[in-house]
């Protein structure tokens, strides 16, 4: 048995908790834990490594690695047996350059770096790359190769697709089944655990902290609401770009000579692959970054959500920061509170909230600002089928209402039926 867990309890003093949860993984198992956004995926996974202290959590119970408690392992042994890869990639990375953050770990648990793997994963040449010049899915990728490296025996791993274009999860995949036969085991935190199913994992259903299910994937059955999006009454030129190029300071071309005409009620999928320049445009739009050249003409107020949705907010809560977007209007308060489902979060910290939760209230604050161009980077990663039906039809509000939306998405859901930018050459 590669990791047994037995959870009393862990949670959040005063927050979110899961209870009585019992899992084993064994080698060449994959495990899939889903839910509903908001539903403890994640409290569980941080409890299962141990790193929900570090969040103000506690954990009730023993996990057990190898049949030793997790408790008793200090940071080098553990990084030989267990390696977890947060939603938020860029929360894993201390190294400065690709290559100082590759080598880390494999340095200070055996004293040797095998740099092979960081090619496989498409950083060949790119060693002394700075780290925060990546994309959030190159971050993913570089993690996924660092925990393939050290060897770590149990692989957790928090909604991996979310920053991923399909050639870097067929990558992903790869990865996976190369683990299996190397006899690790995986815990894989998805919200759509049909990615998976190639896999024939077992599945790990969650609902209000406790486990509704626990079996084999095929067995469970889920229906899920669909919902499209169309682009509202088009109007005048709400954005356009001309000729713009950007780099970063001591790096090449990011974006070269892109031009486009985005109309007033319209929406607009930013697509293209890791690297690409999707967020960067979307600064450069919302006035964050400045184009190295050409211009940008807007009609109106634009608001840009980051993917991190912790960097935008303003207030410490979610009530206070609703209440603040809408300037002390309780009507407009609730009508939003209930849209995107947000009474039962009103008054937990935000380091709390589940990264579905955030980007639900990221949106749930820009929608009460009366902006007139939204800007939303991946505004759907990390959520539910039935949240990205919330989100979809604040979307269509917006829309109908005579707003502009432009958006920057691996997610075929919201792209699918949109005018559409493309971005080529994705990579460095």
């Amino acid at each position: 048995m590669l990791l047994e867990a037995s959870i009393d309890e862990a949670g959040y003093p005063g927050g979110f908790k899961v209870r009585n949860i019992h899992l084993e993984l064994s080698e060449g198992e994959v495990v899939v834990i889903t839910g509903r956004s908001g539903s403890g995926k994640t409290t569980l996974v941080r409890a299962i490594t141990n790193t929900i202290k570090i969040q103000g959590g506690f954990l009730h119970g023993e996990v057990y690695i190898k049949g030793r408690s997790i408790r008793e392992y200090n940071p080098w042994e553990l990084a030989k047996r267990l390696a977890y890869i947060p939603q938020e990639p860029w929360y894993g990375i201390i190294g400065y350059t690709v290559g100082s953050e590759f080598c880390y770990t494999q340095l200070v648990t055996s004293g040797v770096c095998d740099m092979r793997v960081l090619g496989e994963a498409g950083f060949n040449g790119r060693e002394d790359f700075i780290t925060y010049g990546l994309s959030a899915g190159q971050t993913q990728l570089l993690l996924w190769a660092e925990a393939l490296a050290t060897g770590a025996e149990v692989v957790v791993m928090d909604e991996p697709f979310v920053y991923l274009d399909e050639e870097n999860r067929s990558k992903l995949l790869g990865f996976v089944g190369r683990m299996i036969r190397e006899g690790r085991g995986l815990i894989i935190v998805d919200h759509n655990p049909s990615h998976w199913m190639s896999l024939n994992p077992r599945l790990l259903v969650l609902e209000k902290g406790s486990v509704v299910y626990d079996g084999d994937a095929s067995d469970w059955r889920v229906e899920v609401p669909e919902t499209t999006v169309k682009s509202g009454r088009k109007g005048r030129v709400a954005v356009e770009a001309r000729d713009i190029w950007f780099k970063y300071p001591g790096y090449s071309w990011v974006l070269k000579g892109v031009s486009f005409m985005v109309e007033e009620g319209g929406l607009t999928a930013v697509v293209g692959g890791n690297g690409s320049g999707k967020t960067t445009l979307l600064k450069i739009v919302g006035g964050l970054l400045k184009p190295t050249r050409g211009r940008v003409f807007t009609g109106g107020r634009a608001i840009y959500i980051p993917e991190n949705p912790l960097a935008y907010y303003s207030m410490p809560t979610p009530r206070e920061e609703l209440m603040y977007m809408a300037r002390g209007d309780e009507s407009k308060f609730l009508e939003v509170v209930e849209l995107f489902d947000l009474r039962g979060i009103l008054d937990s910290k935000l380091s709390n909230l589940s990264s579905g939760e955030r980007r639900r209230l990221a949106i749930a604050s820009a929608y009460l600002g009366g902006f007139d161009i939204y800007l939303l980077d991946e505004p759907t990663g990390g959520l539910d089928a039935y949240n990205v039906a919330r989100v979809l039809e604040a979307v269509q509000r917006l829309l109908d209402d005579g707003k502009t939306v432009i958006a920057a998405s691996h997610d075929s859901r919201l792209t699918g039926a949109t005018d559409k930018i493309f971005l080529g050459g994705g990579g460095f």
